[in-house]
């Protein structure tokens, strides 16, 4: 019966990893993180129409190199910080960023912004991750837009967002997984260079 018991355990451990590492668009997973209510922090708008006008429309930046690398390294900062389940890290990262565009005019700037303020605006980890995902559409629009000379990877976690999966720019082709943390450190793909 042991032995039972150890091979299910075994098949079903192999099964996850194997998951992680090749699941395809729309595999669903119980580990994957769903929109937050939180209290204290008010959204100036529904998150899922943040969500759909990042994707249907590009929005264009007249923000120069050495501003797009400052943001980049802000947002990497607030990779990190979720990388390591680091909801004060996150947020101060974030609020780097928010300091940086704060004012801002430029269309794709505000979006950018949009998403540091809640980041900034919270130590929920679960919320944070929510615009992290968005934040990161914003980020790959703006290093395509702009070239700074950073090597940079589009990355993705096939299981992110109960198997929606989700996209982050990493300045390393090693994965480190912002949606997960530690319980899926090295969920994902390198996608391709930006």
């Amino acid at each position: 019966m042991k032995k039972i018991n150890v091979s299910v355990l075994v098949i079903a451990l192999a099964m996850a990893t194997t998951a992680c590492n090749n699941a395809a668009e729309g595999t669903h997973n119980e580990a994957g993180h769903e929109m937050h209510e939180h209290e204290g922090h008010e959204h100036s708008g529904n998150m899922e129409d943040h969500e759909a006008d990042v994707e249907t429309t590009m929005a264009k930046t007249s923000l120069d190199a050495a501003m797009v690398t400052s943001i980049t390294t802000d947002y990497l900062a607030v990779k990190d910080a979720l990388v390591n389940d680091d909801a004060e890290g996150a947020k101060a990262a974030a609020a780097k960023m928010q300091s940086v565009l704060t004012g801002t005019e430029d269309e794709l700037g505000k979006k950018l912004l949009f998403d540091a303020e809640h980041i900034s605006g919270t130590t929920e980890i679960g919320h944070q991750r929510d615009h992290f995902e968005v934040l990161t559409k914003n980020v790959v629009a703006l290093n395509t837009q702009v070239k700074t000379g950073q090597d940079l990877y589009i990355q993705h976690c096939p299981m992110a967002f109960d198997g929606k999966g989700a996209d982050w720019v990493s300045n390393s082709k090693d994965v480190f997984n912002p949606y997960f943390g530690e319980k899926m450190l090295k969920c994902g793909r390198v996608q391709k260079k930006i």
